[in-house]
């Protein structure tokens, strides 16, 4: 039996058995030739990726992913359900497709993953990113991993700016609050950028709403 793919067969396919985001945020990744001497793939559905130097858009082989310079990592927001949060940064100035399966994704709107608790996006290492929502309770965010830094031999950070204040996350930061399931129950969410709990917005009081009413 003959296992060989021919020259024009795919390769690598997202969205296998899987929900929209499944489509959209995924991340092909590879120091060998395994790729076809791509350094990363990204989802053809961040068609914002097309108009970042160094990206370019692949073939049939490669499910019409885009192939970037610059290497391609995760940026995990770990928190309770407080709606789309929005990702603004290289690969996501475009505007927003609400088709399926993308709902915005490309433009950086990022839906809630309630297997997991948190949110998930793709960025560009070293690149500076924003990220903005209606922040509840505790948040932590984390970015790429200790296993990809040692499987490169290179140190990975990102700047990133939450909602106004900015901080520089590393790969090979704590991570001891994290199950494979996300964070475990009860355990205080602690990373470099972590966003305090954000108290309740004050009641209106009925003077207020008086004076609004006139």
């Amino acid at each position: 039996v003959d296992f060989r793919l021919s020259e024009t067969a795919k390769r690598i396919k997202f969205g296998v058995h899987s929900t929209g985001p499944g489509y959209v945020q995924p991340i092909f990744i590879a120091r060998d030739g395994s790729l076809g001497g791509h350094k990363n793939i990204v989802s053809r559905h961040l068609n914002g990726f097309a108009h970042v130097p160094g990206c370019v858009q692949t073939g049939v082989q490669w499910d019409y992913g885009y192939s970037c310079n610059a290497s391609v990592r995760r940026l995990t927001v770990w928190s309770r359900d407080v709606g789309n949060l929005k990702l603004s940064g290289p690969g996501y100035n475009v505007e927003p497709i609400m088709d399926e399966p993308t709902l915005g994704m490309n433009a950086g709107l990022l839906p809630y993953e309630p297997m997991h608790r948190g949110y998930g996006g793709v960025v560009l290492m070293g690149r500076s990113y924003s990220i903005n929502g209606s922040w509840q309770g505790e948040t932590a965010i984390e970015f790429s991993d200790r296993i990809l830094e040692q499987y490169f031999g290179e140190s990975e950070g990102l700047h990133l700016d939450i909602s106004g204040s900015s901080c520089t996350l590393s790969s090979s930061s704590d991570r001891s609050f994290i199950l494979p399931d996300g964070p475990a129950e009860g355990i205080i969410l602690k990373t470099v950028c972590t966003i305090p709990p954000q108290p309740a917005p004050p009641e209106t009081t009925s003077t207020t709403t008086e004076a609004l009413a006139t």
